[in-house]
């Protein structure tokens, strides 16, 4: 996109000085993130025939505690998927697994 950085610490620029994208975290008390202009992103994605692809992997066990039966071990739960954006859609699909 060709962005430069800004005299503003966490802001990212264009050629013309306009604010494209940036992180709020920098001056207010938040997660880190980056916040992109959605139009400036779809025309650079359709001007370079690109698309965003976001896969999703994770696990989560449950071991113990108030629920534990005869062993510590009493679950598991996979996730995984993956999600892609063409044009301004986002299409995909998140599966989730949970063995006992």
């Amino acid at each position: 996109m060709k962005l430069i950085y800004s005299n503003r610490e966490g802001e990212f620029v264009d050629k013309s000085g306009k604010l494209i994208c940036f992180d709020p975290s920098v001056y207010h008390d938040c997660k880190s993130f980056l916040l992109i202009k959605k139009d400036n992103l779809l025309k650079y994605m359709r001007e370079n025939n690109l698309q965003i692809i976001w896969t999703v992997l994770g696990e989560k066990n449950i071991i113990g505690g108030w629920l534990a039966r005869k062993t510590e071990f009493v679950g598991r739960q996979e996730i995984n998927g993956v999600y892609y954006m063409g044009g301004d859609i986002i299409t995909g699909e998140c599966k989730i697994k949970i063995t006992l």
